[in-house]
């Protein structure tokens, strides 16, 4: 501003700045939770997410998208940017997505991804076999002692639990025996 007087031999200034400033974060509405089945032949899924809506009172569209996994073993991944793939594993992962608008304002929401898998194990018994008394050499035994095939599961992810029992002749069952730690570490 100029000031001057009625002569206009006296003048004076002044001048300021108006800063406009945006305070207000942006609303963000997270897509729905997801549920997906594994296929055959893994046990994890790579996914595109879509990314969250946005609205702003000042941008049409967001400068930043970003993402966070919280795996269902509970350890975290990322932060990525929107539009990146993610291998998720098998369980529930919770995906925090993060938006930012243009002045650095951001708001979260959060989505849940389930990896289900439906794919049953498998398994092939050995063929059934029949002995003698006495087959294996020991006299007067009415039994048989001696070794048999134990059947080798498969599944398109890791094996939980392996568990068998033997039915004898008399009805009586011995077991259950729990295999589970040698089919899961092998070695």
């Amino acid at each position: 501003y100029l000031l001057m007087d009625s002569t206009g031999t006296q003048v004076a200034e002044c001048s300021f700045r108006v800063t406009v400033m945006n305070g207000q974060a942006p609303e963000v509405i997270c897509e729905a939770d997801l549920e997906i089945a594994v296929s055959s032949t893994g046990c994890d899924t790579l996914l595109t997410l879509d990314s969250p809506e946005f609205s702003d009172n000042c941008d049409n569209a967001p400068s930043e998208i970003m993402y966070t996994v919280t795996n269902p073993d509970n350890s975290v991944s990322g932060p990525f940017t929107g539009g990146s793939s993610y291998l998720f594993s098998t369980g529930t992962s919770h995906v925090e997505w993060t938006l930012s608008d243009s002045n650095g304002n951001a708001t979260s929401c959060f989505q849940n991804v389930t990896i289900v898998d439906q794919v049953a194990p498998e398994v092939i018994c050995p063929a059934d076999v029949a002995y003698l008394a006495s087959e294996d050499g020991v006299s007067g035994n009415c039994g048989y002692t001696g070794e048999y095939t134990i059947p080798h599961p498969s599944d398109n992810c890791r094996m939980n639990q392996l568990v068998y029992t033997i039915t004898l002749p008399d009805g009586s069952v011995w077991g259950p025996y729990d295999l589970s730690y040698v089919y899961n570490n092998p070695g």
